[in-house]
């Protein structure tokens, strides 16, 4: 919006990113992923069903020591809300939880 003052244009400017009340920190990474139990989490939307194999493969290769629980064990997260991940991670007794796959 701007006005025209004695030939002279004002415009005002807004910070579209606006101001965010950070309300909920991100937990602290694990020291290691070996003795861990990691969950892996997914939409199962694009491609899915071929990357997030490879992640437990690669995961269990890179950390012998971890439990990995494949994503086809775990609830698809696509319909679920923020409450019904959480008790999933709980019930499951993940340590981290690995989320994806973003279409």
């Amino acid at each position: 919006q701007g006005n025209d003052v004695n030939g002279e244009y004002t415009m005002n400017v807004f910070d579209p990113s606006g101001a965010t009340e950070i309300s909920h920190l991100h937990a602290e990474r694990l020291p290691s992923l070996d003795g861990y139990t990691i969950c892996l989490l997914s939409d199962f939307l694009w491609e899915a069903e071929r990357t997030m194999p490879r992640i437990a493969e690669n995961l269990s290769e890179s950390h012998p020591d971890a439990i990995i629980i494949p994503a086809d064990e775990l609830p698809d997260i696509y319909r679920l809300d923020s409450d019904a991940i959480e008790t999933a991670v709980e019930e499951n007794g993940c340590d981290a939880a690995i989320v994806g796959n973003a279409a």
